[in-house]
């Protein structure tokens, strides 16, 4: 090109002409907008996965300092004194955004873990402070012994049962999920 505009500045001028930069434009800062709030969205799931495994560890502290040594675990929690100082605040608080971050297979251990220990806490607040731990703890042993049709368990102990079930299978799930994002 002689004395002349060089040609990417020409073509440039007519992409510029018909909108295309600007749309190129556009589109650019829409993908960069979806990463940033794509990782956003990671940060707040990985923050609120890790409260709700460090209220479960929590709760299964407070079960297990109950324990004495020799004693069958199981049974000793469900009588456990602590057994109504477990908490689901951290759940109730963050439950709703839960359902919209963290994957299915996830979200469904930590239904199964919330789920029976909210009724409990419900249950166990109902019957007062007078609940019979002792009554709990026996019934507990006896259905392991003779099995649930020989047995009259109450539906705390099965609340129980089902929540201790869970709360280890969620803690793990959550554990393996965090290390691997």
């Amino acid at each position: 090109m002689s004395g002349g505009v060089p040609l990417w500045l020409t073509v440039l001028g007519v992409f510029g002409s018909l909108g295309i930069g600007a749309s190129i434009g556009a589109f650019t800062t829409h993908r960069l907008r979806e990463k940033a709030d794509r990782k956003r969205e990671d940060r707040e799931r990985d923050a609120l996965l890790r409260l709700l495994l460090e209220e479960i560890k929590l709760n299964t502290k407070l079960l297990k300092s109950s324990v004495c040594e020799g004693e069958e675990e199981e049974s000793a929690q469900i009588a456990s004194r602590y057994l109504s100082f477990t908490t689901t605040e951290t759940w109730r608080a963050t439950r709703v955004r839960a359902t919209q971050l963290v994957p299915e297979n996830l979200l469904q251990s930590l239904v199964e873990y919330y789920s029976p220990l909210e009724a409990l806490l419900i249950m166990l607040r109902a019957k007062g402070p007078g609940t019979d731990a002792g009554e709990m703890w026996f019934r507990s042993v006896l259905q392991r012994a003779l099995g649930d049709e020989k047995v009259a368990v109450p539906p705390t102990v099965k609340q129980a049962k089902e929540m201790l079930k869970a709360q280890d299978k969620a803690q793990k799930k959550i554990a393996d999920y965090l290390r691997t994002t």
